[in-house]
Order: structure tokens, then C-alpha cells, then sequence
């Protein structure tokens, strides 16, 4: 009676893992096939978004083409009607580029050399005190 209850038992067991060995089948699928969905969701995702940049960087290239191109027709319209020379443009070029530049003042020094110049703000160098005779 005791090797039949070992087979009925050994049985059993042989039967539970069986079981157990087709859920795990089963679940180890599931887990493939949600591993390949994401991989699919990411590549795809992931070609979007550098789709979506390059359009954006190709669209930027084509806007600053454009003004460069259209700058450049406005000058030439412009130094051909006002009979400008080259240096003459490219003088009223700089210096309407400094008046735009509002957002980052500087100072201009002319005539002078810059290391001869002199900040005073809240403390008195000796250089710019006045003597006393």
C-alpha cells in the first residue's frame, strides 16, 4: 500500500508541475509579447521624434536662407539706388547692427586706447583722483 501512495502521490506531483510548467509557458509569452509591443512603441516613437526634429531643424535652415537671401536682395536693392560702395554698406551694416543690439549696450571709446580707460563706480581709483598741487 505504500508504493501506491508513492505512485498516486509521485502522480500528483508529476501532474503539478506540469501545471505549473504551462502557466509558465503561458506567462513567459505574455511577457515576450508585451516586451515586443514596447519595443515596437519606443522605435516608433523614437523615429518620431527625431522626424519631428530634423522637419523643425530643416524648416529653421529654409527661414534663415530665406532672410539671408532676402537681407542680402534688400542691401543690394537699396546700395545699387543710393550708389554705395561696398565699404559704405558695409559701414551703415555695422552700425545698424549696433543700434539693434539694444539688449547688450556697450560703450565706445573713440580715439581712445582702451587700456588708458578707467571704471569708476562705487570705489575712487588713484588714476582718476585729481591732484593736488
Amino acid at each position: 500500500q505504500d508504493a501506491i501512495v508513492k505512485s498516486i502521490s509521485m502522480k500528483q506531483e508529476i501532474t503539478r508541475s506540469m501545471r505549473y510548467k504551462d502557466n509558465m509557458e503561458v506567462t513567459f509569452a505574455t511577457d515576450l509579447m508585451v516586451a515586443k509591443q514596447t519595443l515596437e512603441q519606443t522605435v516608433t516613437l523614437a523615429n518620431g521624434t527625431a522626424k519631428a526634429r530634423f522637419q523643425s531643424a530643416a524648416a529653421n535652415a529654409q527661414m534663415t536662407q530665406q532672410t539671408v537671401q532676402a537681407e542680402i536682395d534688400g542691401f543690394s536693392n537699396i546700395s545699387t539706388a543710393l550708389g554705395l560702395t561696398p565699404t559704405e554698406v558695409l559701414d551703415y551694416l555695422w552700425w545698424d547692427l549696433l543700434k539693434d543690439d539694444y539688449k547688450d549696450p556697450k560703450e565706445f571709446l573713440v580715439g581712445v586706447n582702451p587700456a588708458a580707460y578707467i571704471r569708476s563706480d562705487s570705489h575712487t581709483d588713484a588714476a582718476t583722483q585729481p591732484h593736488a598741487s
